[in-house]
C-alpha cells in the first residue's frame, strides 16, 4: 500500500492526464485502456499534446503511398512513400561467414546458427554457409542432426493470416524433414516439411499447442525431386479458414483449417517443435526464407518465384579492358580471349571475330532447372553456322543461340545430353539479316520440358525438349558452342546485354526485354503489421504493430505532408529496433516533403556508423551521442529534444548525452519525416542514410519535455 501511495503522489505533479488516470482524453482508441493506476503510453503521449504521433497500426498496402494515421488532436495525417506489404522476415542468407544471418525486411529479428543448443562457429561447427545459393551470393547448408537457425523474435502472429516463403534444397528422403516453422510451447505453429510417409511437401499446422494433437496438412500433388531447388510457399488465410501450399509457384493443394492459436516462439530454420521437442532435422540446403503477415495471392507467389535474375553482362567497358562486369549481383564476372569493345546497341558491345574470339563466365543458372537466356545479336557473316551464347557441359553446351546458315534462321539449340549426339531445337521463321541487330530469348520450362524461341519480343516457335533436363555447369560463353567437348561455329559479329534468369519468363517480361526495360525486378517493400513495441498487458492490447523500415536501396521512408516553420523548442520521441550494421535516420527535419530527391536535413535524430544514437541540430551540424551502441534487434525508446534545457538525449528514459543550447537555423522551413532523408554533413553519417528497422509511437511534440515526462513515457510500457 504505501508503494501505491508513493506512485500516486509522484504522478500528480505530471501534466495533462498523467494525474487523472484516465484513457479518454486526446486521441486514443478503445483499445488504449489504462489500468486505475498507471496510465498507458499512448494516454502519456496524447497528454504531453504532440503535433504529430504516427502510431503506426495501418495494415499493408501495395499502393506506391499509403496514409500514416495521425494519433494526435491536430490529425495530421502522413504518408508511407511506397508499399507497406513487405515480409516480417527475409533471411537471404549471403554472408558467407559468422553466426548470425541478418534480418532484411527491416523487421530486425536476425537468426543465429545453432549447433543443438549452441551457438554455432561455422566452419567448424553447425550450418554451413554455402555458395552460389538459390538466389543471391550464398546459402545455409543443414546436416539434417542438429544444426538450425533461430531467430531472435517470431516473425507473425500464426493465429492470423501470414504467409512462409522459401527455397529448399532436399538431400535424402530417408525420414521426415522441417525446412522452416516458429516454435510454440508444445508445437510449431506452422511449419514447412518433407513427408516421408507420402513422399510429398506439406504445410502442417496443429489446433492447440499441446503434446497430443491431430496435425492438418496441406500436401503437394507434385514428388519432391532429391538435389534440386523447389521454392515453397504456405499460405495460412485465417478470414476463410484455409490453408494452401504452392510448389515451384504453382497452387498445388487447400484444405479447410479454422483454428487458431500463436505460436510466439521464435522463427527457425531446420526442425520442427512437436508434443515439447525439437525433431526431424532439415538435411540439405534453405535459402530465402520470407514471412508475411497476411495471404499473399497467386500472382505475388508467382513474382516471388520468378525473381531469378543470375547474369547481366552490359558489355560497356572500355577498349583494352580484360573483362566485362556482371551488373545481377551475383559476381559472375566475363573473361575476355580476344574481342573487343565497340559501339553497341546500348552503349558499347562486345565484338568477335568468328576464329576463336570469346567472353567466358562461370555457369550462372541450373539448366536442369527452369532457365531464360537473352542477348542482343548482331551477325556480320551467315556464310556458316554461327553461335552466339552458350552454357557448357562436359563435352556439349546445353543450350545455345545459333545462326543457321542452310535456312538462314535464328535456333534455340540444346542437346539431350551431355554425352550424346541428340539435339532439340526451336528455329525462328524470322530470316536473318546480317548487320542488324535482333533480341533473341530463349525459355526452357525443366517439368515441362517445353523450350521457346523469341526474336523481337514475339514467340516465333515452341518444341519440346526431347531427354530428360541436365545441369551444365562448366560455364557461359559468348560466341561458340560446344560439341563433342570441342568449340564450334564462333560468333562473327557483336553481342550485348547478355541476360541469364533462373525462371522460365513469360511473354509480357520478354517484351520488355525487347524494349530495353528490365523486367519488374523486386524491390522490397516497408512491413506493416510487424510486431509493435507495445506489448505490455498494462496497455489494453493484445499486442501493438509497427512498420517495418528496409533500407537505403528504396528510398521508403514516411512523412508528413504539414509545413513547419522551423521549431526553436521540440521533442522527438519513438520506439525503434534497428537491425544490425545499418544505421540510418529515424526522425528529422527536412526541406523536401518526401524523399528523392531530398533536401537539407537538421534537428534529426540517427543510428550512426558506430550503432550508436546521434542526435544533431544546427548549421554547423552539432551532434550529442549516446555513449555506447543501441542494442540491435530489440525495441529501444529513444528520445531527443532541443529547448531552454539545450539539447538533450534520450535512451531507454535515461538521459544519456546533453549540452547547451544550439539554435537550429539551416532549415527554417520543413517537414518531418521518419525511417530515412539525407544525413549529409552529419558527423558519424552511416553507410545509408534510410533506416533499416522497424519503428513504433512516433511522436514530434512543440515543447521540450522534462526528464520526467521522458522517464514515465518509457516505463509506461513495462
Amino acid at each position: 500500500m504505501v508503494a501505491v501511495v508513493l506512485l500516486t503522489g509522484l504522478l500528480i505533479g505530471l501534466r495533462g492526464t498523467h494525474a487523472s488516470f484516465t484513457a479518454t482524453a486526446g486521441a486514443t482508441s478503445a483499445g488504449d485502456r489504462a489500468t486505475a493506476s498507471f496510465p498507458t503510453y499512448p494516454t502519456l503521449v496524447s497528454g504531453d499534446g504532440p503535433d504529430l504521433h504516427h502510431r503506426s497500426g495501418e495494415g499493408p498496402s501495395g499502393a506506391s503511398a499509403s496514409t500514416a494515421d495521425d494519433a494526435g488532436a491536430a490529425d495530421r495525417p502522413g504518408t508511407y512513400n511506397g508499399p507497406t506489404n513487405g515480409p516480417m522476415t527475409w533471411w537471404q542468407f549471403d554472408e558467407s561467414a559468422g553466426a548470425t544471418a541478418a534480418d532484411s525486411s527491416g523487421g530486425a529479428n536476425a537468426g543465429t546458427l545453432m549447433n543443438g543448443t549452441a551457438t554455432a562457429s561455422p566452419p567448424a561447427t553447425g550450418p554451413a554457409w554455402t555458395a552460389p545459393g538459390r538466389r543471391g551470393a550464398g546459402a545455409i547448408s543443414l546436416d539434417g542432426a542438429d544444426d538450425v537457425v533461430v531467430g531472435t523474435d517470431p516473425a507473425v502472429r500464426t493465429d492470423r493470416s501470414f504467409t512462409v516463403s522459401a527455397w529448399v534444397y532436399l538431400e535424402d528422403k530417408a525420414e521426415d524433414r522441417y525446412a522452416v516453422s516458429q516454435d510454440g510451447e508444445r508445437q510449431s505453429g506452422f511449419a514447412l516439411q518433407y513427408s516421408a510417409s507420402l513422399d510429398r511437401w506439406a504445410l502442417r499446422m496443429t489446433s492447440v499447442d499441446a503434446d497430443t494433437v491431430t496435425a492438418i496438412r496441406a500436401y503437394s500433388s507434385s514428388v519432391p525431386r532429391v538435389g534440386i531447388w523447389t521454392h515453397l510457399v504456405a499460405v495460412r488465410d485465417r478470414e476463410n479458414g484455409k490453408l494452401s501450399l504452392y510448389v515451384n509457384g504453382v497452387q498445388e493443394h487447400t484444405v479447410d483449417h479454422t483454428a487458431s492459436w500463436n505460436a510466439a516462439g521464435p522463427l527457425t530454420v531446420g526442425r520442427v517443435l512437436s508434443g515439447g521437442a525439437y525433431a526431424r532435422y532439415w538435411k540439405g540446403m534453405v535459402d530465402e526464407v520470407r514471412v508475411y503477415s497476411r495471404a499473399i495471392g497467386s500472382s505475388e507467389i508467382t513474382g516471388i518465384h520468378r525473381d531469378s535474375m543470375k547474369t547481366r553482362w552490359e558489355f560497356d567497358e572500355s577498349a583494352g579492358a580484360a573483362t566485362t562486369a556482371d551488373s545481377s549481383g551475383y559476381g559472375s564476372t566475363g573473361t575476355l580471349t580476344g574481342g573487343t569493345f565497340a559501339a553497341g546497341r546500348n552503349g558499347n558491345a562486345i565484338s568477335l571475330n568468328g576464329t576463336g574470339d570469346r567472353v567466358s563466365g562461370a555457369s550462372p543458372v541450373r539448366t536442369d532447372e527452369d532457365f531464360t537466356a537473352a542477348a542482343w545479336v548482331n551477325l556480320a557473316d551467315i556464310t556458316t553456322d554461327h553461335h552466339a551464347l552458350a552454357q557448357q557441359g562436359t563435352q556439349n553446351s546445353v543450350f545455345a543461340f545459333q545462326a543457321v546458315a542452310a535456312t538462314k534462321k535464328w535456333r534455340l539449340r540444346m542437346a539431350t545430353s551431355d554425352t550424346g549426339t541428340g539435339v532439340s531445337a526451336a528455329e525462328s521463321t524470322t530470316t536473318i539479316q546480317t548487320g542488324t541487330w535482333v533480341h533473341l530469348a530463349g525459355v526452357f520450362e525443366a517439368t515441362a520440358k517445353r523450350m521457346s524461341l523469341y526474336v523481337n519480343g514475339t514467340l516465333e516457335r515452341t518444341a519440346t525438349f526431347g531427354g530428360t533436363p541436365w545441369n551444365a555447369a562448366n560455364g557461359l560463353v559468348v560466341g561458340y558452342r560446344l560439341i563433342g567437348g570441342s568449340p564450334t561455329g564462333y560468333w562473327q559479329g557483336l553481342v550485348d546485354r547478355v541476360r541469364l534468369y533462373q525462371a522460365a519468363l513469360p511473354a509480357v517480361q520478354i517484351r520488355d526485354l525487347y524494349q530495353d526495360r528490365e523486367p519488374a525486378g523486386e524491390v522490397v517493400p516497408m512491413g506493416a503489421r510487424a510486431i509493435g513495441a507495445l506489448q505490455g498487458a498494462q496497455q489494453g492490447l493484445g499486442t501493438g504493430t509497427a512498420m517495418a523500415f528496409t533500407g537505403v536501396h528504396n528510398a521508403y521512408a514516411a512523412y508528413n505532408p504539414t509545413p513547419f516553420a522551423g521549431p526553436a523548442a521540440f521533442t522527438l520521441e519513438c520506439w525503434v529496433k534497428a537491425a544490425g550494421g545499418s544505421g540510418g535516420q529515424v526522425i528529422g527535419f527536412n526541406t523536401a516533403m518526401k524523399p528523392l530527391p531530398d533536401g537539407t536535413s537538421d534537428r534529426v535524430l540517427y543510428v550512426d556508423n558506430a550503432g550508436r544514437l546521434s542526435f544533431g541540430a544546427g548549421s554547423a551540424y552539432t551532434t550529442i551521442r549516446s555513449p555506447a551502441a543501441i542494442t540491435t534487434g530489440a525495441w529501444t525508446h529513444v528520445a531527443a529534444s532541443l529547448g531552454t534545457g539545450g539539447m538533450k538525449l534520450y535512451v531507454n528514459g535515461v538521459l544519456v548525452a546533453s549540452r547547451a543550447a544550439v539554435t537550429p537555423v539551416s532549415v527554417p522551413t520543413g517537414y518531418w519525416r521518419w525511417g530515412g532523408a539525407s544525413l549529409a554533413g552529419w558527423p558519424n553519417r552511416p553507410a545509408g542514410d534510410y533506416l533499416t528497422g522497424s519503428m513504433d509511437e512516433v511522436a514530434v511534440y512543440p515543447t521540450q519535455l522534462s526528464d520526467q515526462q521522458i522517464s514515465w513515457h518509457y516505463h509506461a510500457d513495462h
